[in-house]
């Protein structure tokens, strides 16, 4: 079963409402493409284009409307893309589409397409998502055969988020950005002593990913609301 009972928000605060996802957002919506001329420059992303929890978009490859427009998941700026296949969405492949060539994105068949109400701060979003609770949830619900699991829509349509205030959204975001901040200093500071021992950096670095993995920045933030 998604993550659909308000009991599994028991630690959230009072303040806060609960919604479906599909209550506030387009899932997997179409792009009106309607006028736009076939030699029109658009953004085009591969898989291999998004970054593991980062967030991060490699934006470098540009195509033609007219070679994209047909076979390939269409999107906007402000989008959140979804990996939906084994195991791109367990690797945490996600990230906010933001400025695409022409606002306009073409990508893998293997994405959903999260399309948050304007009123909403997507960042905030980004990081729930991208929580490993969030995403293991997600891999119990997959369906398919295997090497080909893939989360189902329907999973998207039904699961229920927390939904604080906007100010609560960009408070808690300024927060996660912050300590994940914290974070980097931190381990740039091991590698660098590390480094100097002799040794390599790579583990120090691999433990802000495996904090992001986890947000634990995000249970911090929301057990600091509840004191």
């Amino acid at each position: 079963m998604p993550m659909n009972c308000e009991n599994d928000f028991y630690q959230l605060p009072s303040s806060w409402a609960l919604a479906k996802l599909s209550d506030i957002s387009l899932i997997n919506p179409k792009t009106n493409l309607e006028g736009l001329a076939d030699d029109l420059d658009v953004t085009f992303l591969p898989m291999k284009c998004i970054g593991e929890l980062s967030g991060n978009i490699d934006r470098s490859i540009i195509k033609k409307l007219s070679e994209v427009k047909k076979g390939y998941t269409s999107f906007m700026d402000g989008d959140l893309l979804f990996a939906k296949i084994t195991p791109c969405m367990e690797n945490g492949k996600l990230a906010i589409a933001h400025d695409l060539r022409s606002d306009i994105g073409f990508g893998s068949t293997e994405f959903h397409i999260i399309r948050l109400h304007d009123s909403l701060v997507k960042k905030f979003f980004f990081f729930y998502i991208s929580q490993e609770k969030f995403r293991k949830d997600a891999q119990r619900n997959m369906t398919g055969t295997a090497g080909q699991l893939r989360v189902p829509t329907t999973y998207l349509r039904k699961i229920i988020v927390p939904l604080p205030s906007a100010s609560e959204q960009h408070r808690i975001v300024a927060r996660i950005e912050e300590l994940f901040s914290r974070l980097g200093r931190r381990s740039r500071g091991a590698a660098e002593a590390v480094g100097a021992q002799g040794g390599g950096g790579g583990q120090a670095h691999g433990g802000v990913a495996k904090d992001a993995s986890g947000c634990r920045a995000c249970g911090e933030v929301v057990g600091a609301n509840k004191q």
